[in-house]
Order: C-alpha cells, then sequence, then structure tokens
C-alpha cells in the first residue's frame, strides 16, 4: 500500500497535511474504526458528500469540504490522501 498521510483539521502532527494544503481534486478517504469507509466527492459545483457507494452518503451534503469534512469527523470518520 502506498505511503498515506491524515488529513488533520486542527493541529498538525507527523506525517499529517493541513487542510488549507489539501488538493481538493486528489482523492480524500474516509476511514472509520481503521475501516475503508468511502471518499469524499464534490457532487457538484456546491456539494459534498462522503460518498458510501452508489449514490449514499454518511452525513448528508454539504456546502463545503470543511462543513462536510467536520460533519463526518463527529461521527468518528478519518480521513486521508495519497
Amino acid at each position: 500500500m502506498r505511503n498515506r498521510r491524515k488529513v488533520l483539521l486542527e493541529e498538525a502532527q507527523k506525517d499529517t497535511v493541513q487542510f488549507s494544503d489539501l488538493n481538493i481534486t486528489d482523492p480524500i478517504f474516509a476511514e472509520r474504526e481503521g475501516i475503508l469507509r468511502g471518499m469524499i466527492v464534490q457532487e457538484d459545483d456546491k456539494r459534498w458528500i462522503l460518498m458510501l457507494g452508489g449514490k449514499c452518503g454518511a452525513t448528508g451534503r454539504h456546502g463545503s469540504l470543511w462543513d462536510c469534512l467536520k460533519s463526518c469527523e463527529s461521527y468518528g470518520y478519518e480521513f486521508f490522501v495519497n
């Protein structure tokens, strides 16, 4: 498996990337309880969702990437980029 870096919304730690440094065109993977659950995707120009499969989302649609990540984080999701 490729070397992954965890996405942090708050304080930086080793092997992490700050939210401000994310490239929104790169895949953002979501794990919960150590299991890959889905991927953060932009549905259109305005909405972000944690896609679990097909069109199924975990925490609804959000107006910004930040809001989507914060909502998912409150349900125990962690985020990773390659």
